[in-house]
């Protein structure tokens, strides 16, 4: 993540400039972090929302009463340790809820990030659905990875 971070800013005074040397300045005084970092975050907090929720919901913290974790084993798959915390199907909509919900708090609060005017109004829009976007394509094919959502 610190490097995604670092090279955003470090790239961000080259993106509309490219240079192709080896001979460059790491920070200029125009550095900052763009889009693709607040995207980039808001990405990983979804991920860490849904996560957080499949661990209350294994412990069963999240029910009245409380479903031990012996209980919640036995509903999954295998039932067993180093089963699958949930298939990826299953995840989908949380994690496609949880992404959406945090790309419009990120967003909003980083308006001056450099969005393309078209992500700027579905950011501002709460009636439109996910964001579909090459980006997002490529996303979403690497959820398809075997044993990605695996303890």
């Amino acid at each position: 993540m610190y490097g995604a971070i670092l090279g955003d800013i470090i790239g961000s005074s080259y993106e509309f400039r490219p240079y192709k040397g080896k001979d460059f300045p790491l920070f200029t005084p125009v550095s900052r972090f763009t889009d693709d970092t607040v995207m980039t975050l808001a990405v990983a907090q979804g991920f860490l929302d849904v996560l957080e929720a499949e661990k209350a919901s294994l412990s069963g913290s999240d029910r009245p009463g409380g479903l031990g974790p012996e209980q919640a084993k036995q509903e999954r798959p295998g039932g067993k340790e180093g089963s699958s915390v949930q298939t990826l199907s299953t995840l989908a909509a949380p994690l496609q809820e949880a992404i959406t919900r945090r790309m419009r708090e990120f967003g909003l609060r980083h308006r001056d990030a450099g969005y393309g005017p078209g992500f700027l109004r579905w950011l501002e829009d709460p009636e439109a659905g996910p964001y579909y976007s090459y980006g997002m394509d490529r996303l979403c094919g690497f959820l398809r990875l075997p044993g990605f959502l695996t303890t």
